[in-house]
């Protein structure tokens, strides 16, 4: 009885630790480059505007930054963060990305990159908290540098 115990903790165990990698491994959900007409780029420092904007509307520019974007991945372990309309940090990258709706260029979805603890991380609104590569997040600041 006692190791039929031991053995039943131990299964428990590797399927929680299985279910929590499975659920970690998903990543950030975008549309095709091919959609995206335009990216725009800009650096938030203390909270406000920075003024210029980086805008990518070459076909290679689009690709490398939805390229780098498209590989971070879902925290599921994370606050109520989501539930805001940016992030509750002051400096960060607000990245925009727009697609043709109808004949015309419309908004679609808004991100933010920022460092946190030395780690990158990705914020969609509403949507989830990520985390992306370090090598990922030097691409797409590169656009704005």
């Amino acid at each position: 009885m006692k190791y039929k115990n031991l053995v039943l903790l131990i299964i428990a165990a590797t399927a929680f630790v299985f279910a929590a990698l499975l659920l970690n491994s998903a990543t950030i959900s975008l549309p095709n480059a091919d959609l995206i007409t335009k990216i725009e780029l800009e650096q938030i420092r203390n909270g406000r505007d920075g003024g210029e904007i980086f805008t990518a509307e070459s076909k290679d520019d689009i690709e490398a930054i939805m390229a780098a974007l498209n590989g971070a991945r879902r925290l599921w372990l994370q606050t109520g963060n989501a539930m805001n309309d940016s992030p509750l940090k002051q400096d960060y990258i607000a990245i925009r990305l727009y697609t043709i709706d109808n004949g015309e260029e419309v908004w679609f979805s808004r991100l933010f990159l920022y460092t946190e603890h030395d780690a990158e991380y990705l914020f969609n609104a509403y949507v989830g908290l990520y985390r992306i590569n370090q090598n990922s997040s030097d691409k797409i600041l590169n656009f704005i540098k």
